[in-house]
């Protein structure tokens, strides 16, 4: 989970999708590693192909994560758990905007790093190409079974794909239902002193 900002550009991005301190051209990449960084957990998570990040020691001994899209745009992040020692808080918000599909991740990243077709990553896969495309069109969901199998490939095991396909589920859940839930009550007993 992303724990803090110091780029408050990359911070208004990652909660509205948009920011006028970021250049435009760089939104789309910026806010699909914002998101995975957003369901990292451990270190191993996101070294995936095509992703450029690097977790070295920093001139101002803060742990963090530097987070490199070209050679004119460097940033630092702090993330919490695992990644972080220090006392742990959180952005305060959340995003507003509907987080990464997993699917978009492979196709913007993790293929062209490898410089794999669809149709070979689906025979590496071992499953069927139009699968493969669906989820890559942020159309089919990763399912365990897809998380399995993309984690072997990757290199980085499944849960940071099932944790980005989750979030992406909730999102649209909420979103779907969000006038249903105005009507539900909520019947939470109050916490006993």
């Amino acid at each position: 989970m992303i724990k803090s900002f110091r780029h408050k550009g990359l911070e208004e991005l990652f909660l509205t999708g948009q920011s006028g301190k970021v250049p435009p051209g760089l939104h789309a990449k910026c806010l699909e590693r914002l998101d995975a960084l957003d369901h990292t957990v451990e270190e191993g998570d996101i070294n995936i192909p095509g992703f450029n990040l690097h977790f070295p020691g920093t001139e101002d001994d803060r742990p963090g994560l530097v987070f490199v899209l070209d050679d004119a745009h460097v940033w630092k992040i702090g993330l919490m758990g695992a990644l972080n020692n220090q006392k742990q808080h959180y952005v305060a918000n959340r995003p507003s905007r509907p987080p990464t599909h997993p699917g978009i991740i492979v196709r913007n990243n993790v293929l062209p790093a490898l410089m794999l077709s669809v149709e070979q990553a689906a025979g590496e896969l071992r499953v069927p190409p139009d699968l493969l495309s669906g989820i890559l069109q942020g159309t089919h969901p990763v399912t365990p079974d897809m998380a399995i199998r993309l984690g072997k490939f990757c290199g980085n095991g499944h849960q940071f794909w099932l944790r980005m396909q989750e979030a992406h589920d909730l999102w649209q859940a909420q979103d779907r239902l969000r006038e249903e839930l105005a009507a539900i009550p909520c019947r939470q007993p109050p916490l006993a002193a």
